[in-house]
Order: structure tokens, then sequence, then C-alpha cells
């Protein structure tokens, strides 16, 4: 056990293309950095003019980063055969049922993540003075 992330991944199957078998290929976990980076990718405070702040999200942009923080490779083919390299500008293109995938095998990923966190979950002790 470790307190360093792993950069461990794995393979999401998306099925066979009339040119070989697709996948995608996600981190089995992200650090406490990256995770607060996602989330300030989808949040934004603005100072109002009375003095209060206001926080505001982009529920649109939170899968879209998420997508973009897990994925760290692919086979994907173009209509032609090609090899389409990963990259935020073709992760953009994706059609929404293969986006929908991804989505719920990271969701699966996270809760993984978070069982595991429970049962290696520290102690601490209190010393009594």
């Amino acid at each position: 056990m470790g307190r360093f992330v792993k950069a461990d991944t794995h393979r999401i199957m998306l099925g066979d293309s009339e040119f070989g078998a697709e996948w995608v290929e996600i981190r089995d976990e992200l650090s406490y950095y990256e995770t607060q980076r996602l989330a300030g990718d989808t949040l934004s405070t603005e100072l109002m003019p009375d003095g209060s702040i206001k926080h505001t999200g982009d529920i649109g942009r939170v899968q879209a980063s998420k997508l973009e923080a897990y994925i760290t490779a692919w086979q994907i083919y173009d209509t032609e055969g090609q090899l389409v390299p990963l990259s935020p500008q073709t992760l953009s293109r994706l059609d929404t049922p293969t986006c929908e995938t991804i989505i719920a095998a990271i969701a699966l990923t996270q809760s993984k993540a978070e069982e595991s966190k429970k049962v290696r979950s520290t102690k601490v002790a209190v010393k009594r003075s």
C-alpha cells in the first residue's frame, strides 16, 4: 500500500469494426491533484459587485473533462480504416453512444477506486497527554 496513485490502466473493448477491434484504455485512478483539476475545469467563481461570491458549474463539461482525464490510449478507426490519433480534437468528435459507454466504464472504475480507498484508509492515532 503506497500513498501515490499508480499509473495502472485497463482496456474497455468497444467492439469490432470492419477494420479490427476497437478499444479505449482508461486509468484506474486519478490522483488528488488530478481530481481537483478536473473539478476546477468544470467550476468557476465570480466576485459579484455586492462583494458576494458566485459559484457556477458547467455540467456539460464534467463528462467531457472526465474523458480527457481518464483516457490514455485508444485504437479507433475512421471510415477509411485509418487509426485515429487520440487528441482533444478527435475526442470531441466521438459519437454519443461511444462516449456513454466510456463514461459508464469510468463510473465503474471510480466506484472500485472508492471501495479500495475505504479498505486501505489510514487510521489516525490520537496521542493523549
